[in-house]
């Protein structure tokens, strides 16, 4: 399964948005992408479970997408199959910095979406 892991993610990669989206991208490729795919575009990250689209997270303003990332929970309050405990899990450490950088690089891939 690795080998063609590794061809999709070649194939197909998240949109590069240029230096000033370069590090919230690299956050996005090296972290999101496991579950929402090589571009981000969503995917099902277990059987059953869609991991959706980030262009989603451009809805997000930085307040509540750093209460996502920190505690996985989104605005409604409910919680969420997977990005509860991963965000609990893994995300909660990102410093501000990188969280900021991860959204400012998502609000700009939502932007620009066709």
């Amino acid at each position: 399964m690795a080998p063609q892991v590794v061809e999709d993610y070649a194939a197909a990669q998240a949109a590069d948005l240029g230096p000033k989206f370069a590090a919230g991208r690299h956050i996005a490729v090296t972290v999101c992408s496991g579950c929402h795919g090589s571009t981000l575009s969503g995917k099902e990250a277990e059987p059953g479970t869609i991991a959706p689209d980030l262009t989603m997270a451009g809805s997000y303003d930085l307040p509540a997408f750093k209460k996502l990332m920190v505690t996985g929970l989104p605005p409604s309050g409910r919680e969420l199959k997977m990005m509860t405990g991963v965000s609990r899990k893994a995300f909660s450490h990102f410093t501000d910095e990188e969280i900021a950088a991860l959204h400012a690089y998502l609000v700009e891939r939502a932007r620009r979406a066709p």
